[in-house]
Parts: structure tokens; sequence; C-alpha cells
């Protein structure tokens, strides 16, 4: 996946009136269906998803609900431009993966959080539409992924209507964190033995040099675990999908 744009809003110039993270976003294509020649096989049953150069992306059913990624996000993140501290945009071959972080700081605890959001949408079936909490821990600097806190929908059958009200009550979802404190308190009582350590770091399957460092002690718990890993993540600047693993193998 070809990465669009990475940036804070310390660190890029403002050369036109439209905001930077709106600009970058235009370079998100939009797509369109169209019908499949009829001597393909099954052609009444498909559609070709094509972007605005006419390069033919996916073949989908035709029942396939389809989304302008491009116009998803803005409608998220528009209203709240000023507020974002930092973001990156991820666009290749019909998929599109973004992350923002606001500025705002939310207590948990001793913990200064950033709330922020991922956004996944692919037109070509890759993967359904899918936004999820992912704050930033200002302390340590890691970038954490809450695959439970989330609006997913897959395209077909996708109920757009949803999405709008998604949309209409996302501010108070992004700060919500709840679930953050949740996840840590449950995180925090569940200690791990040595053997439980090192199964878990083989299972995440993940090049060794982001588990490099990592060591076991009397008393660690999942808490430590998933803090020490995703700083390491953070600090590497390792793909989105290692971020995702660990958050699948804890169950967060």
């Amino acid at each position: 996946m070809r990465l669009i744009l990475k940036a804070t809003t310390t660190n890029v110039l403002k050369t036109t009136n439209e905001h930077p993270i709106l600009s970058s976003l235009n370079s998100i294509p939009l797509f369109r269906l169209e019908s499949v020649p009829t001597n393909h096989v099954n052609a009444s049953k498909l559609r070709f998803v094509v972007d605005s150069e006419n390069n033919i992306i996916a073949l989908v059913s035709r029942n396939f609900q389809l989304t302008q990624p491009r116009e998803v996000i803005k409608e998220f993140i528009a209203p709240f431009v000023d507020d974002v501290w930092k973001w990156e945009i991820h666009y290749g071959q019909g998929n599109v993966v973004c992350r923002f972080i606001f500025r705002d700081f939310v207590d948990v605890d001793e913990l200064k959080i950033r709330p922020g959001f991922m956004l996944f949408d692919s037109v070509t079936k890759q993967f359904k539409l899918r936004i999820v909490q992912a704050p930033y821990v200002s302390n340590c600097g890691n970038e954490l992924i809450m695959r439970k806190a989330s609006f997913s929908r897959k395209h077909i059958g996708l109920i757009k209507t949803d999405l709008k009200r998604f949309i209409e009550k996302f501010k108070e979802w992004l700060f919500d964190l709840r679930l953050l404190k949740f996840e840590r308190d449950r995180l925090e009582k569940e200690k791990i033995c040595r053997e439980s350590f090192e199964t878990i770091l083989r299972d995440l399957d993940i090049p060794e040099k982001y588990t490099r460092g990592i060591v076991w002690r009397e008393g660690y718990t999942l808490w430590n675990l998933w803090m020490d890993l995703t700083n390491r993540l953070s600090k590497l600047n390792a793909p989105i999908q290692h971020h995702l693993k660990v958050a699948k193998i804890l169950k967060i």
C-alpha cells in the first residue's frame, strides 16, 4: 500500500486555502461501478469497480454497495481538521487505511491520552468498511488500536443510514475512552508466566526487531506486554498489520 501522507499539524506548510489534510485526501481517487461485457460468464451478476483514471480496480457482485473512501473520510474529519494533531493516509489499489490523532487530552487514570481513530475501507472486497478507536498514549508515545471499539459494515448489505447515524455521534464516541480503562483494568489483572510470554511473542509472528529488548520479569502482566509491544512498534514505525496482530492476540 502506497503512503500518501504522514504528518503532524506542526510540520506541514499550508500552501493553499484548503487544509493540508483535505488536500491529501484528494489524492485518493473516486470510483464508479461499470457493467461487465455481456459475453462474460455471469455478467448480469457482476460489476467492475473503475477509478477516476479509468483503471479497473476490482470485479464485485452487483449487490456491492460502493463507498467513496475519500468522501467517507472527509465526512468524519472535515468538521475537526483544526483539532487534529497527527495523521497518516495510505492508499493503494482500491484500499484505504488512515489514522488521525487529536490534539486534546483525556486523562485515563495517570495516563494522558490523545483520542484518535483509524478508518479502513476497500472497494476491492479485501476488507469491509471499519472505523476503530486508535488512541495515542502521550506519556510514552504508544499508538494503540482498540478493535472492540468500532463501527463496521460489509459492502454487500451496507446500510448507509447506519453510517450516517454513526457520523452524527462520532465525536462523542471518539472521546469516550471507557473501553480503554476497562481493558487496562482487565490486562493489569492478568499476570503471565515466562512460558506464556514466550508463546505470545512466538504466535505473533512478527519480525524479531519489533520484539527485541522486551523482557519478561516477575509480576509481568498483559498490560505490560501491550505497552512494551506498542511502544516498540510505534517507535520503529511498524506496518499497521503488526499493530493489528498485537490487538488481536491480546483480544483488545
